[in-house]
C-alpha cells in the first residue's frame, strides 16, 4: 500500500482527527489530533491490512514562532510485514505540553519517550516508567564515571 492511500485509510477512518495530510517526495505525513492518538496507533499497529509493527523513531519538534503549536510529537512507522511506511505527526500545544504514551502498542517507545521528555518537556501519560532518561534531572554515578573515564582517555595513534 503507498504511504498516501495509507493516509486516506486514517482520515476515512479518523476524519475529525485528521488536520492534514502532508507529501515531500515519497514520504507523506499524517496530522492528527492527539485526543486520540492511542487509538489511531492501535488501529495502525492491529490493522491487518496495514500492521505497522515496528516504530522506527519517535521524536520531539519545537516550532517556536513558526506554527500556532509550539510542539509536535512525530512517529515514524514502519510495517515488515507488508513494507510500507507513514510518519505520524500530533501537535503539542505549549499550555497542555502532554500527550499519550504509546509504550503499550510499541514497546520501543519507552527510551525515544524518556528523551524527548527530556529535550522538549513534553509529559507522556500512562507511561510505564514515568522517570526521565537522565533520572529526573540527575545524572547516574556510572554516567559519571564514564564520561570521567572519556575525558581521560588519548585519542588512538594513527597507523
Amino acid at each position: 500500500m503507498t504511504p498516501r492511500a495509507i493516509a486516506e485509510l486514517i482520515q476515512s477512518k479518523f476524519k475529525p482527527e485528521v488536520a492534514e495530510i502532508t507529501e515531500f517526495g515519497d514520504q507523506v505525513s499524517v496530522l492528527v489530533n492527539k485526543t486520540r492518538i492511542l487509538e489511531i496507533m492501535s488501529f495502525l499497529r492491529n490493522s491487518s491490512e496495514l500492521y505497522f509493527d515496528y516504530l522506527t523513531d519517535l521524536c520531539g519538534v519545537d516550532y517556536q514562532g513558526r506554527k500556532n503549536e509550539r510542539f509536535e510529537v512525530v512517529y515514524h512507522l514502519r510495517s515488515i510485514l507488508h513494507n510500507h511506511c507513514i510518519r505520524i505527526k500530533a501537535a503539542i500545544p505549549e499550555k497542555d505540553c502532554k500527550i499519550d504514551s504509546v509504550v503499550r502498542i510499541w514497546a520501543g517507545a519507552n527510551w525515544h519517550e524518556r528523551e524527548c521528555f527530556d529535550m522538549y518537556g513534553i509529559s507522556f501519560t500512562i507511561h510505564s516508567k514515568a522517570i526521565s532518561a537522565r533520572l529526573n534531572g540527575r545524572a547516574s554515578k556510572r554516567f559519571l564515571k564514564l564520561s570521567r573515564e572519556t575525558r581521560n582517555m588519548r585519542s588512538a595513534e594513527p597507523c
